[in-house]
């Protein structure tokens, strides 16, 4: 178990967290640029002396300030994959997966470096230095390297940034299995909400060095307790002020830059608000066409651009504020959607959750 209780001032902001993971299991802290992550796993690895806190892995206390304990990073054995690799520049690649194999004979050690840097496809560049390979070859030397030292805890910065679309659905694969298989604890940090969702058990988000909700990924993006954390798991987020009940109990917000929006929700106090909803659940009509459905939802919006992703569309809309829907290609092809085409973008009212609305945002 890695238990760690935190607090170190960091510029404009405070880092103050708690958190605790099994072995086996893997948490993935997700936020955006400078909102403290990188600096939790530098003080866990002992990099980063936190003004104030306590640090246990597998029963051992690493940090506690209060009784000035604090094992050098060398002691605390954690397997550590930064952004930028920190890989070893004289060293050939299974060189530096060896350099982390000191428990197994010398003769062993090239072969068991080879058979991880096999797991992430970079065995016939074994004998290459890190000079020579490309940032995505980099990153799984650095995997491999960290994983080879049979680490008491797992921490990985950004673990997938450098890999491209396809080299990322293999080294995630590996990832998954290796980690499952070191049965130590890990802690990965990213501000990609779905690169968390595929490699991790939880997700803990934060922002400005504080826990805004922690859960299992299809929590966070099914009931996100903030605007926040709503728009890192991808939903679109509106701002407004609720005007009180419409029909059947149902609650009317007037939205920043024009239109309403009905909500079931019921008992919303009067004031400022955000609403959030999935952009799959927006479907689009052309401005001027007969109503399709019941919908309670309807905001006339303009379209922005209109990308393809995977088997499905992105259309970016304004509507006042920015608005994003998800449709199919055969939606698309049907609509004409293009950039300057004036849509309805229709929703139910079910699908409406209200949200503390996102702190600095005008509502």
């Amino acid at each position: 178990m890695l238990r760690a209780e935190l607090a170190t001032a960091l510029r404009g902001f405070e880092l103050r967290l708690e958190l605790a993971v099994e072995p086996g299991r893997c948490l993935a802290v997700v936020g955006p640029s400078g909102a403290g992550k990188s600096s939790l796993l530098r003080a866990l690895a002992g990099l980063l002396r936190p003004d104030a806190g306590r640090v246990e892995c597998d029963g051992e206390t690493w940090l506690d300030t209060a009784a000035r304990i604090d094992l050098p990073p060398e002691r605390r054995r954690c397997g550590f994959v930064f952004q930028d690799y920190a890989l070893f520049g004289q060293m050939s690649a299974w060189r530096n997966v060896a350099y982390g194999l000191g428990h197994l004979p010398r003769r062993a050690r090239r072969q068991a470096a080879v058979e991880l840097l096999d797991r992430f496809g970079i065995a016939t560049l074994a004998d290459a230095r890190p000079a020579t390979l490309s940032g995505g070859e980099r990153q799984r030397l650095a995997l491999a390297r960290a994983l080879g030292s049979r680490p008491r805890a797992l921490l990985l910065d950004e673990p997938l940034a450098a890999l491209d679309a396809t080299t990322r659905a293999t080294a995630t694969r590996s990832l998954q299995e290796l980690t499952a298989a070191a049965a130590v604890p890990a802690l990965l940090v990213t501000h990609d909400f779905v690169e968390a969702s595929l490699l991790a058990d939880e997700i803990a988000v934060i922002e400005a060095g504080e826990l805004a909700q922690r859960g299992a990924p299809e929590t966070l993006a099914a009931r996100p307790a903030s605007a926040f954390v709503a728009e890192l798991t991808g939903s679109v987020v509106l701002t407004g002020r609720t005007t009180g009940g419409g029909q059947d109990g149902e609650t009317e917000i007037a939205l920043d830059g024009g239109g309403v929006a009905t909500t079931t929700a019921s008992e919303v106090p009067p004031g400022r608000v955000a609403i959030t909803v999935h952009p799959w659940e927006i479907a689009l009509e052309l401005a001027g066409a007969a109503p399709h459905g019941s919908p309670r939802n309807r905001l006339p919006a303009t379209v922005r651009s209109v990308t393809p992703v995977g088997g499905r569309v992105r259309v970016a809309l304004d509507a006042g504020q920015p608005l994003v829907a998800e449709v199919t290609a055969a939606a698309r092809d049907e609509l004409g959607l293009r950039p300057g085409a004036e849509v309805v973008a229709v929703w139910k009212a079910s699908a409406t959750r209200i949200v503390p609305p996102p702190a600095g945002r005008l509502v």
